[in-house]
């Protein structure tokens, strides 16, 4: 089992999980980007936003809130779209098990996620003095490779999540039923060599 290895902060800890899962997926990112991404995994990880949106009507779909603030002005169009972006994100890439039970609603958070950060670039460039600053290049950069940062952010949730001998149980069930070569490797890092995976013949 893995040791429980000091850091200096919660930042720091992220950080160097971060990086790990960037070059496991091979995913390459600005800085100012990953600096983002750590502000998402700060605030969602230990916070009540992993589970809900500051919203009126918790019960209106993200969809809804997403069409409705098309209407309003880019500054409040940047906040809300934002606050959605992280949201599927975060979602995506840490409860990954709970949405793929249905595939439909993984892929129309990876869509709206994507969406959300798009509008956020278009909405800056309505009002930056620049054609294009940090802040546009950043949130372009999420819009594109939101597939990409869902797959960083998986990678990272299982590192993190294997705690235990159960953790380790639920991981080589995924990896029975997935093939999943990340999976695979998270394994024989904890010392467990699994079984190779039968290929159904059709």
């Amino acid at each position: 089992m893995r040791k429980v290895v000091p850091t200096g902060s919660l930042r720091e800890f992220f950080s160097q999980r971060l990086d790990e899962a960037l070059r496991e997926t091979s995913t390459e990112v600005l800085e100012e980007t990953r600096a983002y991404l750590l502000d998402i995994l700060e605030e969602f990880t230990w916070s009540r936003r992993a589970f809900s949106l500051e919203r009126e009507n918790p019960e209106e779909p993200l969809s809804v809130r997403f069409l409705r603030a098309l209407e309003k002005s880019a500054g409040e169009r940047v906040r809300e779209h934002r606050m959605i972006g992280d949201f599927c994100l975060f979602l995506t890439g840490f409860f990954s098990d709970f949405l793929q039970r249905k595939v439909a609603d993984m892929e129309v958070y990876i869509s709206l996620g994507s969406s959300a950060y798009s509008s956020v670039e278009t909405a800056l460039r309505s009002f930056s003095p620049v054609p294009e600053d940090t802040f546009t290049r950043m949130f372009r950069e999420l819009a594109e490779k939101f597939p990409s940062l869902v797959e960083v952010y998986m990678d990272l949730s299982e590192k993190l999540m294997v705690q235990s001998e159960q953790d380790l149980l639920k991981i080589y069930e995924k990896y029975l039923i997935l093939k999943s070569k990340r999976y695979e490797k998270i394994l024989r890092e904890a010392g467990i060599e699994p079984f190779p995976v039968r290929r159904s013949r059709h």
